[in-house]
């Protein structure tokens, strides 16, 4: 095995042992046991990507603004999920 690929699976088996791994795969099953959730995140999602991508400079503020005050209502150990 060449040098790359055991350093590749060195941190591939850093990666799922670490923290962050782990509360992504809970975060994941969560969604799994509610479609209802994940159907709202899907769309806060989506939302989030098409401000980021179709706003005018001139409006982003207010656009970026009203998202904020709406993802106030997601519970914040939810919220994870909109940065991906």
């Amino acid at each position: 095995m060449s040098r790359v690929e055991t350093a590749l699976e060195e941190l591939i088996a850093a990666v799922i042992a670490s923290e962050e791994y782990r509360e992504y795969d809970r975060q994941k099953q969560i969604m799994k046991e509610q479609p209802e959730l994940k159907a709202q995140i899907d769309r806060f999602r989506q939302e989030n990507f098409e401000l980021q991508n179709s706003a005018q400079a001139d409006e982003l503020f207010d656009r970026t603004d009203e998202f904020s005050r709406r993802l106030e209502g997601v519970p914040q150990k939810l919220r994870w999920w909109t940065n991906s």
